[in-house]
């Protein structure tokens, strides 16, 4: 039996994996209970990143922050930080809603 793997596109923003058996998987569904809670979650965690960024600019006070693009930085890397940590305690942990 050959290993063969075809790709199929249905819509722009999906792709699907199907191989000889026929299997169509998708990782995230937009419709799916995971998915919500992951958005949720990476929601809430840009908001508190964003809070600990400008925070931290605030210690760092206005004489020592590298101008508005080291600002700019400090405060994209931690709004990343906090979608990405977000989106992982979201699909896993307190916002993740329980399955009937």
């Amino acid at each position: 039996m050959s290993k063969r793997t075809y790709f199929v596109t249905s819509e722009f923003r999906s792709i699907s994996v199907v191989d000889e058996r026929s299997v169509v998987e998708s990782p995230a569904y937009p419709e799916s209970e995971e998915f919500r809670n992951a958005v949720n979650g990476s929601i809430v965690g840009l908001v508190i990143a964003l809070i600990y960024g400008a925070a931290t600019l605030w210690v760092i006070g206005p004489r020592y922050i590298p101008g508005v693009f080291g600002a700019s930085l400090i405060l994209g890397y931690s709004g990343l930080g906090g979608i990405l940590f977000g989106a992982i305690i979201g699909s896993t942990g307190i916002f993740a809603s329980k399955r009937k």
